[in-house]
């Protein structure tokens, strides 16, 4: 059985990683009538330059390309490759947005709506997702169909694989990833102010910042990915002050006035 306790924690990463980037959509509409363009083109800079382009890049060099498959197997390699893409992707991402298509949506409300734009689709796709399947399963598992529902459609190990993990996996993992959903949120909307910034000013140098900045989060979890960190607080502790710097500078930004009209 997997216990009530880790049902709860799902739904609950189910609610932060869904429920509540539409709902800080909502207030900040009410409160600063965001341009809902902002918040789709971030939607559709994610889906573009990270679920197909970055995606097709990596299946270039992590799979069909035998030299760079052999090389990214050395785990410093691996994440210094895999911070560095998703940093130049996004980060370009943002930056030929705001260029390209949101040349008249320049505030700091703007650059806000952007980031919850993609990373609210982020959250609703990576963990919003996960713990929705994860509590399918649970409840499939606690009714006694699992087994029966996947009989000849996957192979047996791989039933009680799944199986094994949900009900033995600490609770708290299940919540983890609503918590880092959460930060990774901060982070996404952090990093489109300061693209904006750039952008706005003309201070390009900005788009190298926040590229290093992106790649320096990611790499901690590349490297716990491959084993090298072995600490899953320590990983998401380093996610979590991420997170809270990222947020602070979004505050303060709005306080300075940097991207006033």
């Amino acid at each position: 059985m997997v216990s009530n306790l880790s049902i709860t924690f799902m739904i609950i990463t189910i609610i932060i990683s869904v429920i509540l980037p539409i709902s800080i959509t909502i207030y900040l509409y009410k409160k600063y009538k965001i341009s809902f363009k902002s918040i789709f083109t971030g939607i559709f800079v994610f889906v573009l330059f990270v679920l197909i382009l970055e995606s097709l890049m990596h299946k270039y060099f992590l799979v069909t390309n035998v030299n760079t498959t052999k090389l990214l197997e050395n785990p410093w390699a691996y994440a210094i490759y895999g911070a560095f893409a998703a940093g130049i992707f996004e980060e370009c991402g943002r930056f030929l947005a705001y260029t390209l298509i949101l040349k008249p949506y320049r505030r700091w409300e703007d650059g806000v709506a952007f980031g919850i734009g993609h990373g609210g689709i982020e959250a609703i796709l990576i963990g919003g997702a996960t713990a929705l399947q994860n509590l399918i399963f649970a409840l499939s598992i606690n009714k006694g169909t699992f087994e029966g529902q996947f009989a000849g459609k996957l192979p047996t190990y791989m039933i009680e694989g799944i199986r094994s993990s949900l009900i033995n996996a600490p609770s708290y993992h299940f919540l983890i990833g609503g918590i880092e959903r959460l930060f990774a949120l901060c982070i996404q909307v952090g990093l489109s102010v300061l693209v904006l910034y750039g952008v706005k000013n003309k201070k390009y140098i900005y788009l190298l910042y926040a590229i290093l900045l992106h790649a320096l989060v990611d790499f901690p979890a590349a490297l716990f990915q491959k084993g090298i960190i072995t600490n899953l607080w320590a990983m998401e502790g380093i996610v979590a002050v991420a997170g809270i710097s990222f947020l602070v500078y979004t505050i303060r930004s709005k306080k300075r006035g940097i991207l006033h009209d």
